[in-house]
Formats: structure tokens, sequence, C-alpha cells
């Protein structure tokens, strides 16, 4: 699920562009709340301190980790002693279907059996399989691929651990030439090794060495999958993968939207391509106040362009995915109820959801304060609340607060 990091999305977190802004895709690298989220909210004053209790003990979660790690690596690491990430490697929740299909492509590729990895890549493009939460197993079999996983708790992420993930991509590369999957897993790795070398910091914190790496990292992924567009298979993936690279490198407006259109016409309804536009413009990477909101109010209308039967759906994630996202200082009120409704039943009738998808939709549904909704999700979910939506004690906080049907006793 797009919980579990795989290399690529999380060093996203740590791709700052020349202008020192953070990306945060996909993941919750969380600030205290800032100013308003939205005139209703405003009117509610117990509602007000609740969203912002939220907000402050997200920023206690943790990053979720970059994941395990493969041996017998013979290759330097020149640096070793500029990075100063500590980047844990992290496990497998094999009560995740995503995991599970994770797990699965890992062990495939530590055998080196990269003839059975492309046969399930294929079926898995060419049926369009999703998986309970509406993830699709493509994106699974990519994060299996390029997903570092600890052999012991507490173990991090090195140099040494990268490149080896890398030269075991180059033989697939080379042993496979015409094999789309091992070049855009490839592109993947690069991108997400320049990001750990690279670093978490501000632009003025990161020396010359370590960015020219990151930049030339960026530039090998691009050319990869420059080189992969000739090849006669076509993937979805390498549009998102572009698409990133583009929002890294700070393509123009124009320029992002033209690949972004040639997109979702190719597959309308392939999450990945709306999150990462949905990404583009938050304030970090140049969203200007507004944008975000009015590209969200303008779903609906354009995806019923592309004939998919899975807007609701598409419009749900889009939004989920920022629930945490505090400079947008979205105003929930804006966001439709509705839509938010039809969006999590389409998606549990045509694939089922996950518990990460239901903690989700518990946290939307008090924020949008459609509580009959929310407190039929907390019912569902019991104690059984996710670290990488919300804290413990938001989690009981919002669930008394939505079982009172918002209205919570001020003391």
């Amino acid at each position: 699920m797009l919980t579990n990091l795989n290399i690529l999305i999380t060093f996203n977190l740590f791709l700052n562009p020349l202008n020192s802004r953070t990306s945060n895709y996909n993941y919750k690298k969380i600030s205290v709340m800032k100013k308003s989220i939205s005139l209703n909210l405003r009117q509610n004053k117990v509602f007000f301190s609740v969203v912002v209790l939220i907000f402050i003990q997200t920023a206690c979660v943790p990053f979720l980790k970059i994941k395990k790690n493969f041996e017998n690596s013979k290759s330097s690491q020149p640096f070793s002693k500029q990075n100063t990430n500590k980047v844990l490697a992290a496990e497998f929740n094999l009560n995740s279907a995503s995991d599970v299909v994770q797990k699965e492509t890992h062990q495939l590729l530590m055998k080196k059996d990269f003839e059975t990895i492309e046969e399930v890549a294929n079926e898995a493009r060419n049926r369009k399989v999703r998986l309970p939460g509406g993830y699709w197993k493509l994106d699974s079999i990519y994060e299996g691929l390029t997903t570092v996983y600890a052999e012991y708790p507490g173990q991090e992420v090195t140099d040494e651990l990268c490149k080896n993930r890398i030269e075991l991509l180059k033989q697939w590369k080379e042993n496979s030439p015409k094999s789309i999957t091992a070049r855009i897993a490839l592109a993947m790795i690069y991108i997400g090794y320049g990001g750990f070398v690279r670093g978490t910091g501000y632009i003025n914190t990161v020396s010359r060495e370590n960015y020219a790496f990151f930049q030339k990292q960026l530039n090998l992924a691009e050319n990869e999958l420059i080189e992969a567009e000739k090849l006669d298979l076509k993937c979805p993936r390498w549009y998102r993968e572009m698409l990133y690279i583009g929002m890294v490198k700070g393509w123009s407006l124009d320029k992002f939207n033209e690949m972004y259109e040639e997109a979702i016409k190719s597959e309308p309804n392939y999450l990945q391509f709306y999150l990462v536009k949905s990404e583009n413009l938050v304030p970090k990477w140049g969203g200007k106040p507004g944008d975000w909101q009015k590209f969200v109010d303008s779903l609906p209308s354009k995806l019923a362009t592309l004939k998919t039967d899975e807007s609701d759906i598409i419009y749900l994630v889009v939004v989920i995915n920022k629930i945490n996202e505090s400079s947008l200082g979205i105003n929930w009120a804006m966001i439709s109820k509705d839509r938010i409704r039809k969006g999590f039943a389409d998606m549990e009738e045509k694939y089922g959801v996950d518990n990460f998808r239901l903690n989700q939709y518990a946290f939307v549904s008090c924020l949008i304060q459609d509580f009959t909704s929310a407190k039929e999700a907390f019912n569902r979910i019991g104690n059984d609340w996710n670290k990488a939506v919300w804290g413990q004690q938001t989690f009981n906080q919002m669930k008394q607060f939505a079982n009172q049907g918002g209205n919570v006793a001020q003391k």
C-alpha cells in the first residue's frame, strides 16, 4: 500500500529542490497547524481545537521506514561521511496485501528470478490488478524491487545497500534489455539513492558534492526512462516517475501539465498520476494558495471527460492523501461529503478496504464533519488504529468526538 515506502517514495521525503522546499509525497511529515483550516472550522472552536491537536500529535508520528537489505556488497561508500541521514529499514506488515506482494517480489529478486518477476509484473500491468484499498498491484511490485528490507530491528539503510540494489537491477536490465520493468525500477532506485545522499536538510545545509551527486542521479533516472520509452511495452509507472522527476527539477507548469494530460489519457484509473499532480500544487513545490483546492474541485468534471468509472474513488484518494498536509490550509467545508462517502463505498465494493484506508476514512470524515460516517468507521476500526494516519491520543479524541456527533464537552 502507499504507506509502505519504496526507496523512491521514501527518499521523496528528502528531495528538496533549489528553492529549499521539501517533498512530502504520500506520507506525513507534519508541522503544527498554522493558520485557518476553514471558515466552517473556525466557527466551531471545539472542533478547531481537536483538529489542531491532530496536527500537533501527528508531528510525532515517525516517518514510515525504508525496508530491508540485500547482501554481499563490495561497493565503496564515498558519501558516508557527508551523509548524516539515519534512515531505518522497515519490516513487512503481512496483514497488508501490498506488503505480501512486496515480500514475494523481493524474494524473487534476491533469487535473481528475473523471468518470474517479469511474468508477474506483466500480468499485473495487463490485467490492471488492484488490491484492497484500491492500490495497484503493479506499484507493490515496484516497491518490492526498489525497497531495502531490514534483516534485524533497527537496521539502517547505507550507501552499500543502495549500491547493491542498483547493481542487481542493472544485472537484470543487462540480461533482459527489453524489460521495461527493470528499467523503471532502476530509474526509481537512482532517484532514491540520490535523495539519500543529498539528505533531508535545506539547500544551505547540503554539501556541493552531495547535491551534485543528487542531480547526477536524477539525470541517470531520466535517461533510463527516456531509453525505456523506446520499448514496445508501455507502463503507467513510467509516467509517474517522469512526472516526479519533472516536479523535482522544476519543470514549467505547462510542461508538467502536458505530460500529466498524456498520462491520465493513457490510463485514467492509475491513482499515482493524480497524487503526483496533487503534490505538485503544494506550496513547497511552487503551488499558489488555492491551486490545490481548484484542482480538487475540477477533478469530477475532468474525470468525466476521461470516461472513468472510478471518479469518486480518485477524488477520495487525492483528498485523504492530504489530510495531514497543513501547508495547504484546506477548507474542509469545500470538500464534497457525498463524493467522499461514495468514493469509499465504491472502493470497498470493487476492491475491499484495508486498515489504512479505513483509518484515513474515519479521519477525513471527522474533518468534513460527516459524523455518521466517522462513527461507522470508528466502530469498524475498534482499537486497531493505524499509526501511519494518527497518534493514539488523537485517535481517541476524534473517536469520542465522532461518537458525540461533534459535541465534545469543554472542561
